[in-house]
């Protein structure tokens, strides 16, 4: 017994105070748009955004877009965008604070042809290319290497979209992308594919329209194999095809209720996102199974 009690716990005792970090951070964008009637309608979209972090200082990020409207069923668009991704707080602190981690940068660039066969079928096609500089890499940040973004990552594709809605009662679209995705360590001089990335996938999915009372869409999901970091003792890691239903009603009981239901992974089929395993000591999963067959029901209100 202590002070009466039988249980103790924690009697007069001291906590270390809190540790904390403080980071200020301040953003701001400015947009201009200007349309013009050249080669039929043109519009320039010029944007800029800025962006100030305590941790890791500034970031100036530009996007261009231009879209030509050449004839009413034929459209042009021409992108270049430069933006970056701050380093995450597990990143920050598994270097320490002997290092300091920059942002990782990209830059992209986006070309699209879309037309319009009749008002029933709809073709786009996008070409694309991503440029990442300065990309953590999660083996590289203990050691004394004092360069914590030694990464580049090179990632080229082409892009498919048709989507047709034959009637008010039916709509469907496909897509189908390929993309070669290539990553190099410019301290180690390691050239591989970059480890997570499909070089190819796609989605396709219908929708039932049954007037306003409700509609039923289909849809799947395809992914096809993905590498593992060279350190994961894994290997490359099966694609999958993953099939969505969803049934979402229209308003009823004078359009006050509606309701939803979706179910993912109908199948329950069994699939895995690519892990990684470093060779620092630092154990992390092989592979990460996801979620199989789940569900969510909604239903709104209005007042």
């Amino acid at each position: 017994m202590v002070e009466g009690k039988d249980t103790v716990v924690n009697v007069r005792s001291t906590f270390l105070p809190r540790v904390y970090d403080i980071r200020k951070n301040f953003g701001s964008y400015l947009q201009y748009v200007l349309e013009a009637p050249f080669l039929n309608k043109t519009t320039l979209t010029a944007g800029l955004r800025y962006d100030y972090n305590s941790y890791f200082g500034s970031n100036v990020s530009p996007r261009v877009v231009v879209v030509n409207e050449a004839t009413d069923r034929l459209t042009f668009k021409l992108q270049y965008g430069h933006a970056f991704r701050a380093p995450t707080n597990l990143e920050i602190y598994q270097t320490g604070r002997n290092f300091k981690l920059e942002t990782e940068k990209i830059e992209s660039y986006e070309a699209s042809v879309l037309y319009a066969f009749s008002g029933a079928v709809n073709v786009q096609v996008n070409g694309f290319r991503n440029n990442l500089s300065d990309v953590i890499i999660l083996s590289n940040l203990s050691g004394f290497n004092p360069d914590k973004n030694p990464g580049v990552i090179h990632v080229t594709g082409l892009e498919a979209v048709l989507t047709i809605k034959p009637s008010k009662e039916l709509s469907a679209f496909a897509n189908f992308t390929f993309q070669d995705a290539m990553a190099k360590n410019l301290t180690t001089g390691v050239h591989v594919r970059t480890p997570g990335v499909a070089r190819v996938k796609g989605n396709v999915g219908v929708t039932a329209y049954a007037g306003d009372v409700f509609s039923v869409t289909l849809t799947g999901n395809w992914i096809g194999q993905r590498n593992t970091p060279r350190t994961d003792p894994y290997g490359a890691v099966a694609g999958y095809f993953l099939t969505n239903f969803v049934l979402t009603t229209g308003k009823i009981f004078d359009k006050r209720i509606s309701a939803s239901v979706a179910v993912h992974n109908l199948f329950n089929i069994r699939w895995l996102d690519p892990g990684f395993r470093t060779a620092d000591g630092l154990v992390y999963s092989t592979v990460l199974e996801q979620p199989g067959r789940n569900g969510i029901f909604k239903i709104c209100v209005t007042l």
